[in-house]
């Protein structure tokens, strides 16, 4: 954590984290980009059990939609970030010059995006080097030394989706989906193939994935409808309907579905490369 704790916040750490060990729950998954594809299925496997194990329908909804909808942006973040790096991957064999792969990664004249490639290229440097972090995030880190590791041959796939977290902005579903689909639609089949064989259930159809991500970019085009009662001009989210809790976590587990089903095919593309 960036900021120093108050003695206050040290003393509710300390009970928050105590017992015997036997119920301890870690909030946070490895860096790199496979945190995105865990924390978009936790999303959707507790967007199940909300509406599965329902107390209250009207409290269970909030928490509900907002997983689903989260792990959505998630998903599609991990997908178009996937896409991203087998472009830079592409590109550094084409070309070893550090502009060409600022092109490939969308850069464009973003100096933060520019920079947040440099320096995973250099702590791929650092890394191979032998250094230990902290100082494979501290020593030699610029475009120096960014070309000089280019230099040297391939970038390795693996390596890279582990030192580059790729900045991509934006909370819009439909413009996310808009970018994404192709993605979907071309592994949609081998996706549907590998859950059969996996039996981890039937991945949604292209077509309600688009479904899923209009309706739900609709009623929630900031980002911000299902996390808070009004917007900053004022408005009050009242516009979604009653749903259907049962149907809803259904929609969540076959979101759940389609992670696991779409990451059994990247997995085995991803035993290749290594």
């Amino acid at each position: 954590m960036g900021t120093e704790l108050t003695e206050g916040a040290e003393d509710m750490l300390d009970r928050l984290t105590g017992g015997d060990g036997g119920d301890i729950a870690v909030p946070s998954v490895y860096p790199g980009l496979g945190a995105f594809e865990a924390h978009a299925h936790a999303y959707f496997d507790n967007a199940q059990n909300m509406c599965e194990d329902v107390r209250s329908h009207d409290f269970a909804v909030f928490g509900a939609l907002y997983s689903i909808r989260h792990g959505l942006e998630l998903w599609l973040k991990y997908l178009l970030q996937r896409s991203i790096i087998d472009d830079v991957v592409l590109a550094s064999r084409k070309s070893q010059k550090l502009e060409d792969l600022f092109e490939a990664a969308e850069c464009g004249n973003s100096p933060n995006k520019q920079k947040a490639l440099v320096e995973a290229l250099c702590v791929m440097r650092n890394v191979k080097a032998g250094l230990k972090y902290p100082a494979t995030r501290t020593v030699e880190i610029g475009e120096t030394y960014a070309q000089e590791f280019l230099s040297r041959g391939k970038l390795d796939w693996r390596h890279l989706s582990i030192a580059w977290p790729v900045p991509l902005r934006g909370h819009d579903l439909r413009d996310l989906w808009k970018k994404a689909k192709l993605m979907v639609d071309t592994y949609s089949y081998d996706a549907r193939a590998h859950s059969q064989m996996s039996g981890v259930g039937d991945p949604l159809s292209v077509a309600d994935l688009e479904g899923i991500c209009d309706l739900l970019g609709a009623w929630d085009e900031d980002g911000d409808a299902f996390r808070y009662p009004c917007a900053l001009d004022g408005t009050w989210h009242i516009e979604i309907p009653p749903l259907n809790l049962r149907k809803l976590g259904e929609l969540a587990g076959s979101l759940t579905s389609t992670v696991l089903s779409y990451e059994g095919v990247f997995e085995a593309q991803d035993a290749v490369r290594r």
